[in-house]
């Protein structure tokens, strides 16, 4: 008797989770002009305009164009562990070398030098003993 009832709870659990699944693969949303299309009343005749937006720079970002820190010397203290091997500085590049993060710092770099006139400086201290 115990097993029956187990196994109907479990062809009810079934049966249910399939019928969530079947109604969810139903009719797919229609876009605004299919909608506009279908349905001309007088209050949905409204012509749809798309905002035009100008691009975004991600590089430049909210700076003001007139910001100038003449040649200020910007110093960053990188230390840490070395881990496998590898130095971790997200600030300093000497040039790019093929490496993905590396031949992303130096040009970011470049940019904030140039756009905002200043000198970023970095001092690193790694520590090497295995602890």
């Amino acid at each position: 008797m115990k097993n029956h009832t187990r196994f109907t709870a479990a062809t009810l659990l079934l049966a249910s989770m399939l019928a969530t699944a079947l109604a969810s693969c139903g009719d797919t949303a229609k876009t605004p002009a299919e909608t506009q299309a279908k349905d001309n009343t007088p209050a949905n005749t409204a012509a749809v305009t798309e905002a035009v937006t100008e691009p975004v720079d991600l590089a430049v970002a909210n700076v003001p164009a007139d910001l100038n820190y003449g040649g200020f010397k910007f110093s960053f203290i990188i230390s840490g562990n070395i881990e496998n091997n590898r130095q971790k500085n997200d600030f300093y590049s000497e040039g790019e070398n093929g490496e993905a993060l590396n031949d992303a710092i130096f040009p970011r770099n470049l940019l904030i030098d140039d756009r905002l006139t200043i000198t970023i400086d970095t001092s690193q201290e790694y520590d090497t003993s295995n602890t």
